[in-house]
């Protein structure tokens, strides 16, 4: 039996997921000038293709990506609470089967990840992610999975 249940995400998963982000995920919003609620709903907004991992009932992560019609490119992008975080074997084996159907949709995938958050930078390079070029003000880092 799986530790979580994964599903079709829904706007109704926002709000109490915004509630319990990792605060270093919370900062990162911030520093962008947007609240963690109004950066997630924009995000599963604007997907094409997103998720929601649930322990019971309760949201524990997001995840999804955002790309232009006719593109063959996307930029990924995931929301963990520390719940979530607490079992970082489930999420990396969840994540390297979302990448693989994510990718086979969108062609190359590219993460947007905060210098300041060397956490977030082990979790992508221990996907298979790989640095591409640094980024609005030198903040940011872009890393590609997949063929480039």
């Amino acid at each position: 039996m799986s530790l979580y249940r994964v599903e079709t995400a829904s706007v109704v998963h926002v709000k109490p997921l915004a509630a319990r982000l990792r605060e270093q995920d919370c900062r990162m919003l911030r520093s962008f000038g947007a609240s963690p609620r109004a950066a997630l709903r924009r995000a599963f907004a604007e997907s094409r293709y997103c998720r929601t991992a649930l322990i019971g009932c309760d949201p524990v992560a997001m995840w999804g990506y955002c790309a232009p019609a006719l593109s063959d490119c996307a930029d990924v992008w995931a929301a963990l609470t520390d719940l979530a975080a607490a079992h970082p074997f489930a999420i990396v084996r969840r994540a390297l089967v979302e990448l693989k159907q994510m990718a086979a949709r969108a062609g190359v995938l590219y993460a947007r990840i905060d210098r300041g958050n060397g956490r977030a930078m082990l979790f992508a390079v221990s996907l298979g992610f790989r640095f591409c070029e640094t980024c609005e003000d030198d903040r940011v880092l872009l890393m590609a999975w997949g063929e480039a």
